[in-house]
């Protein structure tokens, strides 16, 4: 989560560390024109819209992790489809008091005009939009995103917001974080050879080359001397304009999906990418102290086999698209509460509680040695 920090100095205010401060921050940021260009052009919570597809990254269902879920909605990790894990137990949001408490806030927060009345039907180029604005005058108060890259020209002025308390009395102990950092290792953005293939020596030489210093570098940066400045001391200086995206000259590179290594020995200057991702990550750094990898996280190697992967994907169309459809007009028109009975009961009859049962059972079998 990310916050303009500028508006906050210049309004007086704390950095929010529960949800009616934040609350309270969101309405100032709407109401006492932070921005200074005398309109009331202020998105105080640039939310992004909830696909009923499943919950990917950037979504404000973040703020379980205020209540002691912890997420992990990158990749191809079971939380896009509302699986969690708590202290070795599998369980769905999707039926969870912890789920009710944040649709209900979401709506409180759209009620008064903190959240745009369009937020859930808005295509990502109107986000984007406002989040970087005209590189002068900031729009958005908050956002869930990347890094504070993504304001570009504007990203002085934004800081990682801390995952916040539900409450003043919320344990510290509870208080959680988005834990996909596994995915980024074991993920399939490398190279596979088949054990079949032809002149194998002679692949495994280009593939030895990919993973050399150099070529690794031109990979993840761009190409050495156009894009990186190279010295003969394995220290690499990457250019200003790898990091403009309105550069007409953009530097050529594969980005974070690269087939390579950058060993430690290698310094690299001017990452601005990492930089801010790092800035960002220390934010989170006492929330992620709460999360054991295992037990509270659903490893990213749990894998169900075919017959029953195809089961869940079949009960999860159904379930996620009753779900998350209902989840929309709760947060625009609000009424959770008087829907929830009957809502948990269709879940369960169109398969959410065979799915718990199924990942339960591949996440002992997983994590059992």
């Amino acid at each position: 989560m990310f916050i303009n920090k500028t508006w906050l100095d210049k309004l007086g205010l704390k950095m929010p560390t529960t949800w009616d401060e934040l609350t309270k921050v969101l309405t100032a940021f709407k109401t006492q024109d932070p921005n200074g260009n005398g309109k009331a052009d202020e998105v105080p919570f640039n939310m992004r819209r909830i696909d009923t597809t499943g919950f990917s990254l950037w979504n404000p269902f973040v703020l379980l992790n205020s209540l002691g879920i912890t997420t992990s909605f990158a990749g191809t990790s079971p939380s896009f489809q509302g699986i969690y894990v708590k202290d070795g137990k599998v369980g769905n949001f999707l039926e969870s008091d912890e789920y009710k408490s944040v649709v209900k806030y979401l709506h409180s927060l759209m009620e008064q005009g903190l959240i745009p009345a369009d937020a859930l039907t808005r295509e990502d180029s109107a986000i984007t939009a406002d989040t970087v604005s005209d590189g002068k005058t900031a729009k958005s108060g908050m956002i869930v995103g990347w890094a504070t890259t993504d304001f570009e020209k504007l990203q002085d002025q934004y800081v990682a917001l801390p995952s916040l308390k539900a409450t003043a009395s919320t344990p510290d102990s509870e208080v959680t974080w988005d834990a996909s950092q596994d995915l980024t290792e074991l993920s399939n953005h490398a190279i596979a050879v088949s054990k079949n293939a032809p002149n194998k020596e002679a692949v495994y030489k280009v593939v030895n080359a990919l993973y050399s210093e150099k070529v690794s570098i031109q990979q993840y940066y761009g190409d050495i001397p156009e894009d990186v400045t190279s010295s003969d001391n394995s220290t690499y200086t990457v250019n200003d304009r790898c990091f403009d995206s309105s550069t007409k000259d953009p530097c050529k590179a594969t980005a974070d999906r690269f087939a390579g290594w950058i060993p430690d020995s290698a310094t690299i200057k001017n990452d601005k990418a990492s930089e801010a991702l790092r800035e960002a990550d220390s934010a989170y750094t006492k929330a992620f102290a709460n999360v054991d990898e295992t037990k509270d996280v659903m490893p990213i190697y749990v894998r169900p086999d075919v017959d029953d992967q195809t089961t869940i994907t079949n009960n999860n169309t159904a379930v996620l698209n009753y779900a998350l459809t209902k989840t929309a007009t709760w947060i625009q028109k609000g009424g959770v509460d008087a829907d929830w009975d009957a809502y948990v009961k269709k879940l369960d009859s169109v398969g959410l509680t065979q799915n718990v049962k199924l990942w339960q059972k591949y996440y002992d079998e997983y994590t059992k040695n």
